[in-house]
């Protein structure tokens, strides 16, 4: 932000003062009061900037994988401390020398010449690095970002004021040398200007369709209320499961990584739910090559006042010899179904962001999963699961929880798998027709940079579940 420069400006009249104005510095009246108000009002506006400088890196540094953003990347985080430590040693510095200069009459370095340093080194910086982050993120990461531009704005205030009262006192005795210590200060004071509206401007803005900019117009300017619809619309957790869904025909390419998948729940519906959680139970039967059939139920937990219980959202057999996914709703609720199942429960809960420090930009989803078998009462905890096929498959690992975008909207009453209407149902396939991939959805900020965000659910060891009874 703007350094303080308070040697010329309060100068009395030169010519009562003997002096070569581009060497020695003139003595000022004790009397005069109106530099002490400038000391003062400089060494507040340092005090602010120096205080920003750490909350914005301190707000940066917190910042964790959640849903869409993650943490910023390492060499801008390092580049902010470096910064942020240089402010810090002038910020003693150039208040010790105004002090010296305004109470002393004996500045260790010219002030002109020491905030033209500090703007270029240290201001400057630091303001574009903060424009690059915005440039990655439609909406502020936190308030601290925008404090930060503010700083500066004020700053670069400051010091035309102090600017105009210092050439009004010092035109008729400038020099050279003056005149390009103060054009290289007007330089770095136009960059931080352009930057730091520039901050507002695409933390307040983003590009739609065929390139409209729209302006969005939150109630305040530190308004945490983001657009949720960009990053969450059609949005769900996704499960596939190999041993379940890519038996026989289900999969012909086994060795790739477009396999099938059922829907669980909308980012959306577990933000917005009362209790931000989401609790279903999987059960399924019958996996070959024992049987040719598989019977598998999705179940989600209804609560009823304090307490709660098991409603079934849809009940499938899957032919893996002839591909056919058949929905046996109403057999499925009869007393006996299951004779011998798995069952598997999930439960998700949403992680609001966090007050001040935003940890998550926009939250995250978390989940704990625990696997038993029918008449059992001891539940097993799935943590081995992964958040890409790939990784599933180079892990050994039978279970995947991803983040996919729904081609279309989901039909009411088939909401975990895909009803194509006279041709029946089917499972979702991430082949780019049903299913759009979260790395493609979430491109953030005027120059679509890659989500730094998880890609599926993470693992909580604080989720109470009730596997056992049920």
């Amino acid at each position: 932000m703007g350094k303080a420069v308070i040697k010329s400006t309060l100068e009395v009249d030169p010519s009562t003062v003997e002096c070569d104005p581009c060497k020695n510095k003139p003595a000022i009246s004790q009397s005069c009061q109106c530099r002490k108000l400038l000391f003062l009002v400089l060494v507040v506006t340092e005090l602010a900037d120096f205080l920003s400088d750490w909350l914005f890196y301190l707000d940066i540094s917190l910042l964790q994988k959640g849903l869409v953003y993650g943490p910023v990347g390492p060499l801008k985080l390092w580049l902010l401390l470096f910064f942020s430590v240089i402010g810090s040693v002038t910020f003693f510095i150039e208040v010790m020398n105004l002090w010296w200069e305004t109470f002393r009459d004996n500045a260790w370095v010219d002030s002109d010449i020491l905030s033209a340093v500090i703007i270029w080194i240290e201001d400057v910086p630091q303001i574009i690095i903060n424009l690059l982050i915005a440039l990655c993120h439609e909406e502020p990461i936190s308030v601290f970002q925008l404090v930060k531009a503010m700083v500066v704005i004020l700053g670069i205030l400051v010091r035309i004021v102090v600017s105009a009262v210092k050439y009004s006192e010092t035109k008729k005795t400038q020099c050279r040398s003056q005149a390009v210590v103060r054009a290289v200060i007007l330089g770095g004071v136009l960059v931080e200007a352009i930057t730091a509206v520039a901050v507002f401007f695409f933390t307040q803005t983003e590009m739609r369709g065929q390139g409209a900019v729209v302006f969005k117009m939150p109630t305040t300017y530190f308004e945490e209320t983001f657009n949720d619809r960009r990053y969450f619309a059609n949005v769900s957790v996704f499960l596939h499961h190999r041993d379940l869904m890519d038996r026989g025909v289900f999969d012909q390419d086994k060795r790739d990584d477009v396999v099938n998948w059922i829907r669980l729940a909308a980012i959306e519906d577990i933000r917005s739910h009362g209790d931000k959680e989401a609790y279903f139970r999987l059960q399924y039967e019958g996996v070959p090559p024992m049987s040719d059939v598989t019977k598998m139920a999705v179940s989600a937990w209804k609560s009823r006042g304090r307490g709660g219980e098991w409603q079934l959202s849809e009940c499938y057999t899957l032919n893996s010899n002839t591909g056919d996914v058949n929905s046996i709703f109403e057999t499925c609720k009869q007393s006996g179904f299951f004779t011998n199942s798995t069952d598997i429960h999930i439960k998700f809960k949403f992680e609001p962001p966090g007050f001040l420090f935003n940890r998550k930009i926009f939250g995250d989803v978390r989940l704990r999963i625990e696997q038993k078998h029918q008449g059992d009462t001891t539940c097993i905890p799935l943590k081995s699961f992964r958040d890409s096929v790939a990784g599933s498959i180079v892990g050994h690992v039978p279970m995947t929880l991803r983040y996919f975008r729904s081609a279309a909207p989901v039909e009411a009453g088939k909401t975990h798998v895909l009803w194509e209407g006279s041709q029946g149902s089917r499972l979702f396939r991430n082949d780019g027709s049903d299913l759009e991939d979260i790395q493609t959805v979430w491109k953030t900020g005027w120059l679509h940079c890659d989500s730094t965000g998880s890609f599926g659910p993470n693992w909580s060891d604080n989720l109470k579940m009730n596997c056992s009874a049920n």
